[in-house]
């Protein structure tokens, strides 16, 4: 960098010592206090170039420092930065574009850029690369990539267009970046989804099963309710209107549980005092003993009579 400063100011006192031969001035002829007067202009002058030189390589150092910082940042940015022309030729490349395609940098440099796309993709690229162009917009685009070894990967390209000045030739400048983790990803999201979709589907099918079967449970226990309603409503009938006295006796205790209108219009009896005495405690029924004796055959047997 020093070295090159130096030739610098070299290269530009040749030129003014040149530049001096053909402007000479006639110093004889000048008086003294001209001399002394050019002398300290020079002196100043000097002095004036000695500072803008001074800049000058301030700036430069300025300069190339600013470069070396974009360079870092271009060449190691996280993601992979490409110049492609307008024909679809590599003009540039970051070092993380030609480490995500597995190749060195120089030897990306004019080639064709769908070189490194899979063959389906190549003129989904094209066509992607021509909208670019003639809308003058930005515009994503995924794709599959090949890199130098033919392993396929998916890519999420960024494409903007610029107008080159000098030459007046369009470019494309593109951000690439690998996006196979998170396709996969993706991926594995629809599947674990598909999976609750069929596990609910199936639940749900079972939970309509067993819906539809508590359902009929439910109707089915209603009408054997109804059934047993009816059925004790017919003996209840049966029961009061039989032409004999029927009294229904707990076996245990011999205390009367239930009996019929005629039992209690033939014994006389009224309904709270059937209520509260045992079979024995009537006076038209044999003794106690008797009577506990008529329930143990009835018991055994099932049946027994009771004259």
């Amino acid at each position: 960098m020093k070295k090159d400063a130096n030739k610098n100011t070299s290269d530009l006192r040749r030129k003014a010592e040149k530049k001096l031969k053909v402007e000479t001035i006639n110093i004889e002829k000048l008086s003294d206090a001209d001399v002394r007067i050019l002398a300290h202009e020079l002196q100043v002058y000097q002095i004036e170039l000695e500072m803008q030189n001074e800049e000058l390589r301030t700036a430069q150092v300025l300069i190339e420092e600013s470069q070396q910082k974009y360079s870092r940042l271009y060449d190691f940015a996280p993601v992979g930065y490409f110049t492609v022309s307008d024909k679809g030729i590599i003009l540039e490349a970051n070092l993380t574009g030609a480490s995500i395609l597995g190749i060195e940098r120089g030897l990306l440099i004019k080639q064709p850029f769908s070189k490194f796309m899979s063959k389906g993709d190549a003129n989904k690229y094209y066509l992607h690369q021509r909208t670019v162009h003639a809308e003058k917009t930005y515009k994503e685009l995924e794709i599959k990539m090949v890199k130098k070894d033919g392993t396929e990967f998916h890519a999420q390209l960024a494409c903007t267009a610029i107008q080159n000045e000098d030459d007046n030739s369009r470019r494309c400048l593109t951000v690439i970046t690998d996006i196979t983790e998170r396709k996969e990803m993706e991926k594995k999201l629809r599947e674990l989804n598909h999976t609750l979709e069929k596990c609910v589907d199936e639940r749900t099918k079972e939970l309509s099963k067993t819906n539809i079967s508590l359902r009929r449970e439910v109707v089915e226990r209603h009408l054997i309710e109804i059934a047993r309603q009816e059925s004790e409503e017919r003996y209840r009938m049966m029961f009061e209107q039989a032409v004999d006295s029927i009294m229904v006796i707990n076996s245990d205790t011999g205390k009367i549980v239930d009996f019929n209108r005629h039992a209690h219009e033939n014994l006389g009896y009224t309904r709270e005092e059937f209520k509260n005495i045992r079979i024995a405690e009537i006076e038209a029924i044999e003794s106690q003993e008797d009577v506990m004796n008529h329930i143990k055959r009835i018991k055994s047997k099932g049946f027994d009579i009771f004259e």
